[in-house]
């Protein structure tokens, strides 16, 4: 979608430089300009980290749960979003916690014991899909 938007405005830009009209020109310069010094805005980002193994970046230490570089109190956590996003991949979140802003992509088959983990390591949290 975002990639699409950068293609429309390249396609204005080049239609109003080439009109002839002083004002289309100047949009259509400040278009192409605009692409050209914050290409950024048109890359496609994605959503969530991907990860080759979730279990691999989860570990308890002195009451704080460690998620890759990320800490937080394990009494902190009171909702864990864990779900399948797709056939292949599976997506773990902490939604209504601002401690923690990861979210994570990893393979579908670590699912179950992702959230065997989670069970034994943060009992009290609430796994929500």
């Amino acid at each position: 979608m975002v990639q699409r938007i950068g293609i429309y405005l390249l396609i204005f830009a080049i239609v109003f430089v080439t009109i002839g009209n002083q004002w289309a020109n100047f949009i259509g310069l400040l278009i192409l300009s605009v692409l050209v010094f914050f290409p950024e805005i048109f890359l496609l980002k994605e959503k969530h980290a991907r990860v080759k193994s979730m279990l691999s970046m989860l570990s308890v230490n002195n009451k704080y749960l460690h998620v890759g570089m990320e800490r937080v109190a394990i009494s902190a956590i009171k909702k864990i979003a864990l779900s399948a996003e797709d056939d292949h991949y599976a997506v773990l979140s902490f939604p209504y916690n601002h401690q923690i802003s990861g979210s994570y992509r990893f393979p579908k088959q670590e699912l179950d014991a992702v959230s065997q983990w989670f069970a034994a390591h943060v009992p009290l949290a609430e796994v929500i899909e």
